[in-house]
């Protein structure tokens, strides 16, 4: 297991150093010591299904802060498409994804292994429309049952970035939406593929 401190330093998120799955995390603030733990790493958990309870965590440390992002990386690329910056949690992965516009197209959530157990939501560019301004070196590959779509995650913060579907003969990245920059996931249209039977 791996821990990572981020913002004010009173949480630690745990991971695995292997996967990139999130364990759970501790924050001791004050005279309040919690630990969390994924939900989503339970056995028989429909996510779905659970009743949640929005915390802000405000009161824990300092609004996220984006990384900056290059500007005019974009001039070769199709002009149809609209340019997501993302980065880790950690800011050392940064990128821009060119997609067909969030709004008017399906994002893929899967209920396979790991993109449940990591909370993907897929959107699938073309790997030519990936750009990676920082980090790249710093993702690390993680491949299981059949071994043909890699994960790669930040193996700094654990956070998903996206699953590489080439060696399947497909032109795509499936990139993690979660990781976009001021995406509202709320406003998303979802398809839902149940991988956890068909693949």
């Amino acid at each position: 297991m791996t821990e990572f401190q981020f913002g004010s330093g009173v949480a630690v998120h745990k991971f695995c150093k292997t996967c990139g799955s999130s364990i759970g995390g501790e924050v001791k603030v004050a005279d309040k010591h919690m630990i969390a733990i994924n939900v989503r790493l339970f056995e028989d958990i429909d996510v779905s299904r659970l009743s949640l309870k929005h915390d802000d965590r405000k009161d824990y440390g300092t609004n996220y802060v984006y990384p900056h992002f290059p500007s005019g990386s974009d001039a070769t690329l199709d002009r149809s498409l609209v340019a997501y910056h993302g980065n880790c949690q950690c800011k050392t992965v940064t990128f821009t994804a060119y997609l067909p516009s969030l709004s008017e197209t399906e994002v893929i959530e899967d209920n396979c292994f790991i993109c449940a157990k990591n909370g993907y939501i897929l959107a699938y560019p073309k790997p030519t429309d990936v750009v990676f301004h920082t980090g790249s070196e710093n993702l690390a590959t993680y491949t299981f049952n059949t071994k043909r779509i890699p994960h790669r995650f930040c193996q700094k913060c654990g956070s998903s970035i996206y699953l590489d579907r080439t060696a399947l003969g497909r032109d795509d990245f499936g990139m993690n939406v979660r990781m976009f920059k001021d995406v509202d996931l709320n406003a998303l249209k979802y398809r839902y593929f149940d991988g956890k039977t068909l693949l």
